[in-house]
């Protein structure tokens, strides 16, 4: 029962109120900018996952009504696939074109590309999404304050146990060190074999914030301190950004250079790679979605304002569509420009920039 407390106070905390900064919504009305609707799909259940699209241009994406979803580039929907609880987590794309998410049936389910039924592993109660290394060992959080290791075809290989849960998605660098945070508010880096490495802290839980590695091997991620942190790969603090409010989401980083991250200052910054500032677009609300590189120069993001934007590396306006629902999950983009993100009124959109 501590453990459903638990995440009922992470949900209401992604919730709260933060302070608004100086700098007003572009378009407080939140008409369509520059973008239209290509398709909508009603599932029965809010939508918290964030999609992810496969080589052959299938998108998948879970729902709390206990279903995966699996869609074409035009918004039909291609299968579903009902497990035994809530999917709250993330697709993973593994290496071989299989598909990696868990239940909160405490399954996870590996869908591959040869078979209509999934591989199933009980795993217990994880929300992060899966990171896989060279050797196809399988690495993620746990929400019993492990961080797990365990090849599909094997049983659970290696545990670690932290002092907090372990909902944000490992990053894997090229030498196979594990990097991970927790709600202990300590980033973790590991050997393969799931032995400590070293471990940065932070004044805040490490959520969703899933690390990325940037060009010139700065590791980026945010904290609910507020802080966006750039450390070197040793572990050590290069440089970091403090926000207005707690961060959620994760970075990314744009091809020419910009790193982009939102807050629940309602903010979305655009950082250099040394940390300072260079942008910053101010949303209605807190935002908690993760931004997606829409083109070189351009994020799509979504925000609780109900609305999904299109924002430029130096912080104007692109485009903006609204949506029914506040936006927790994450957009994922189409090779032709289509870009899919749900809601929590239970929505999954498929919208493109520009005229109808």
């Amino acid at each position: 029962m501590r453990y459903f407390l638990f995440l009922f106070l992470i949900l209401l905390l992604t919730c709260c109120h933060t302070e608004k900064l100086a700098k007003k919504d572009s378009n407080p009305n939140k008409e369509n900018v520059n973008t239209f609707l290509v398709n909508v799909f009603k599932t029965k259940g809010k939508i918290f996952s964030s999609p992810a699209i496969t080589s052959n241009e299938t998108a998948i994406v879970g729902s709390h009504d206990k279903c995966v979803y699996f869609f074409g580039k035009d918004g039909i929907l291609k299968n579903r696939f009902q497990t035994g609880g809530w999917v709250h987590s993330s697709p993973k794309i593994l290496k071989d074109g299989s598909v990696a998410i868990s239940s909160y049936d405490k399954k996870l389910y590996i869908f591959k590309p040869t078979s209509k039924k999934p591989l199933e592993f009980k795993v217990g109660k994880i929300i992060s999404k899966i990171g896989e290394l060279d050797d196809s060992t399988l690495v993620f959080g746990s929400f019993f304050r492990k961080v797990c290791f365990i090849k599909s075809s094997e049983q659970k290989k290696a545990k670690f146990k932290t002092r907090g849960i372990n909902h944000a998605t490992p990053l894997i660098l090229s030498d196979s060190t594990i990097v991970i945070g927790s709600t202990d508010k300590n980033m973790y880096f590991f050997n393969r074999d799931g032995s400590l490495k070293k471990k940065f802290k932070t004044k805040g839980w490490i959520m969703h914030s899933e690390p990325i590695q940037l060009g010139d091997g700065s590791i980026v991620f945010g904290s609910y301190d507020g802080n966006v942190y750039f450390l070197n790969p040793d572990a050590t603090l290069k440089a970091k950004f403090q926000t207005g409010g707690k961060i959620h989401g994760t970075a990314v980083q744009l091809k020419d250079g910009t790193v982009v991250i939102g807050s629940f200052d309602h903010n979305v910054y655009f950082l250099n790679p040394d940390g300072t500032l260079k942008a910053k677009y101010q949303t209605g609300d807190r935002v908690v979605s993760s931004p997606a590189a829409y083109n070189e120069n351009t994020v799509v993001i979504g925000s609780y304002d109900k609305t999904l934007y299109f924002i430029k590396s130096d912080g104007t306006l692109n485009g903006l569509f609204k949506t029914k629902g506040k936006i927790f999950s994450s957009p994922a983009v189409f090779k032709n420009g289509s870009v899919i993100v749900g809601d929590n009124a239970k929505c999954v959109y498929f919208v493109k920039q520009g005229r109808l």
